[in-house]
């Protein structure tokens, strides 16, 4: 009897010609390898233990449920499904008879079913798919009218410039075309003393209202369907819609009511009464008449206790037009923005999302530049940070929900908490990043790269008898579900996760462990069922992908089919899970034991100039990772947050000294010549505290998460990026 399963990167690639189709004689290019329990899993150090990588992992490429490079085999018919487990009836299936009556054995629960095929109907290759059912509304050219919500920050700090080139300038003047210039008046002539010649300056507002006319251009040639939307937040929140109608103001209370700022019918169309003068209260009346905007005039209206109406005559329906015939309308209405006032992020993109839920498969792209401060969501206070997690955690749902993307950008130099607004994002299949003003436009390409190729994706994974998920750390994410044959018998593990929308870079990655494998196993049952919406013709399908992998005991062969790069995204996106939770030194700790173990697989590779690169590469993350998190503890520990929160009999002391990682990077990393400075490397890696402080020697427990401060902006988007990393 084993208990443990270590040792390959399973690819269960959607693209067949990747992986040989295999029956009863699997491909010995993927083995699984199964060590007995006396071989432990811990590399022991000389002061500490720390966790190998594991290679037990599950690739699965979401990117190829799109076009014709993921197209698989269509069966006619429904699925075969086991009626105690829902698993799949798939090729080369076990067939008893029973009172002469014939059924097919479940892989997992090992269920007798009532078999209804021919033989020649049985399903002939590990992958097929299933249509459920065409949607109508996304038959033809379905993202197409899809929408776009530009949601953005117009608070005070936005005027904030930075240095440009000379270059970059004119090139955004030449994007302007007839709107107002950037750097209005002589200020862009004018230089302090010592300050460099040839230099612009440009504010984050005026870098975002570029990047989105870019995008506003792009999209009127090639999607003239598309609709876009526009919704600025500061003190208050603005709906400009699609730039053909009057903006929509929405202030004061409103701003603290999550349910009437979801009503988008409630403030669009001229037939809802706007508030009078004669509603407001002495004070309010005074502020009305010194105010010199329209909109402030329009925010201390809003103030006003809204109209009671018929509830036949109150709704009118918020519609946008095509951005083929508002794209002028709407950069006008770009370009007249200004900075001031504080952050009401939180009611903004609650309007954003219910903006976007019109039309699955849209996108929104959050640009901040400071802490929401206004209204719901705001995180202002320490004591409304976890209420604050739970709104956005609620939005992220909603999004997923209703297939829409959220990405989001900040600004480098500012804060604006991506720590707790980046989750939105990974969980919507977004993007998050912290840009300079001169990248915003880079950025906003990037977003717009890549269109979504399915959406309402929905995944189910069934695991072998012995086969348990094992990353402890992302495991909230899933839901799962212990699966046994009536008698108790068989046991199996289900995972199922919603994802939502998709695109061609979208992956999942799943590391699984074994515990109890029957020493008879020579292989282990893998099944994916994904039910998703194709973009392209808006069919509903059910793609099961079925595998045998086998089981080696042979380290060697394990090391040689390994997979360096699977392994090496998959040691990226744990570390990051394990700094997010706040276990920062152990992380530290795995993200060494990481760059080891790969340079192992290098060693043992039978492509070393392949796996070479991707060392070289794995790398490169990892030395940033490292200065990162480092930086951020001794930020913290400067602050008075103890170095790690630890139970005494798991601290040892740190007195070793620097340059304990530095060797590892003598090849392949960079010299410590290079890059940062001469001492970069050598102090990099290095645990040096005060003589009082403690790291982690084991894993923490589920019950000793870290109590830490908010992280900086930087650290967090370096966290979110390595998290939702698809690539090394």
């Amino acid at each position: 009897m084993f208990d443990r399963l270590e040792g390959f990167s399973v690819d269960l690639s959607l693209l067949a010609k990747e992986f040989p189709i295999h029956s009863d004689h699997p491909s010995p290019s993927m083995p699984v390898l199964k060590k007995n329990a006396e071989s432990p899993k811990d590399v022991p150090t000389k002061k500490k233990r720390v966790q190998l990588p594991d290679t037990n992992v599950i690739s699965l490429n979401l990117g190829h449920l799109g076009g014709w490079i993921g197209k698989c085999e269509l069966a006619t018919g429904d699925p075969e499904l086991c009626k105690r487990c829902n698993a799949a009836l798939s090729m080369n299936p076990n067939i008893v008879q029973i009172d002469n009556e014939r059924y097919w054995q479940c892989l997992f629960c090992l269920e007798n079913n009532e078999l209804h095929l021919e033989e020649e109907e049985f399903p002939q290759t590990d992958q097929i798919e299933y249509l459920e059912k065409a949607t109508p509304s996304l038959s033809e050219n379905a993202t197409d009218d899809a929408i776009v919500v530009f949601c953005i920050d117009t608070s005070g700090s936005m005027i904030v410039t930075s240095p440009i080139s000379n270059k970059d300038f004119k090139d955004l003047r030449k994007i302007q075309h007839e709107q107002p210039s950037i750097g209005t008046g002589d200020s862009t002539s004018q230089y302090l003393p010592n300050e460099e010649k040839g230099v612009k300056y440009i504010s984050r507002l005026e870098a975002v209202q570029q990047a989105i006319e870019v995008q506003l251009i792009g999209l009127q040639q090639e999607h003239p369907d598309r609709k876009v939307a526009l919704v600025t937040f500061a003190s208050d929140v603005t709906i400009y819609g699609d730039g053909t109608t009057h903006p929509i103001v929405i202030a004061g209370d409103r701003l603290s009511n999550p349910e009437e700022l979801e009503n988008l019918n409630q403030w669009w169309g001229t037939d809802i009464p706007q508030p009078t003068k004669e509603e407001l209260d002495e004070e309010q009346k005074v502020r009305l008449a010194n105010a010199k905007t329209k909109q402030e005039i329009m925010a201390i209206l809003n103030e006003a206790p809204a109209k009671k109406q018929p509830a036949e005559d109150k709704k009118v329906d918020f519609k946008l037009e095509s951005i083929v015939k508002s794209r002028l309308a709407l950069s006008t209405k770009l370009f007249s923005l200004a900075e001031e006032g504080q952050t009401a992020l939180g009611p903004a993109l609650l309007i954003s999302c219910a903006i976007a839920a019109q039309k699955p498969g849209s996108k929104i792209v959050l640009c901040t530049d400071g802490v929401a401060n206004v209204g719901v969501g705001s995180m202002e206070n320490k004591e409304n940070i976890e209420a604050a997690k739970d709104f956005y955690n609620a939005i992220a749902k909603k999004a997923l929900s209703n297939n829409t993307t959220i990405s989001l950008m900040g600004f480098k130099g500012s804060e604006s908490n991506i720590e707790v607004l980046g989750s939105m994002s990974t969980h919507t299949g977004g993007q998050v990043d912290v840009v300079e003003p001169s990248t915003v436009q880079k950025n906003f390409q990037r977003i717009f790269a890549d269109d979504t190729i399915a959406m309402d994706v929905k995944v189910s994974f069934f695991m072998g008898t012995g086969i348990h998920f094992s990353n402890k750390y992302s495991a909230k994410e899933w839901e799962v579900e212990q699966k046994s044959k009536s008698d108790k018998t068989v046991s199996f593990e289900l995972l199922q996760k919603s994802i939502g929308s998709v695109n061609s870079d979208s992956n999942l990655l799943l590391e699984f462990d074994a515990l109890n494998v029957p020493a008879s196993m020579k292989e282990v049952p893998f099944q994916v069922q994904l039910f998703y919406t194709r973009i392209e013709d808006g069919k509903r399908l059910l793609r099961v992908i079925t595998r045998h992998i086998p089981i080696s005991l042979n380290d060697k062969e394990i090391e040689e089919n390994a997979d360096i790069e699977i392994v090496g995204l998959n040691s990226i996106r744990s570390v990051a899970e394990i700094a997010q939770a706040g276990n920062y030194t152990y992380s530290r700790l795995r993200n060494y034991a990481n760059l080891q173990f790969m340079k192992k697989l290098v060693a043992a590779s039978k492509d070393k100039e392949e796996a070479s690169e991707v060392l070289k590469n794995f790398v490169l993350h990892s030395v940033k990772f490292e200065d990162k998190i480092y930086r951020e503890q001794l930020r913290e520990l400067h602050k008075g947050n103890p170095w790690d929160e630890t139970e005494k009999d798991e601290q040892v002391s740190v007195n070793e000294g620097s340059g304990g990682f530095f060797s590892f990077f003598s090849s392949p990393s960079p010299s410590p010549s290079s890059g940062s400075g001469g001492g970069f490397l050598s102090s990099l890696f290095s645990f040096v505290t005060p003589s009082n402080a403690s790291m982690r020697a084991e894993e923490p427990t589920t019950n000793q998460q870290q109590t830490r401060g908010t992280r900086t902006d930087d650290v967090s988007n370096l966290l979110w990026q390595m998290k939702g990393a698809n690539m090394i």
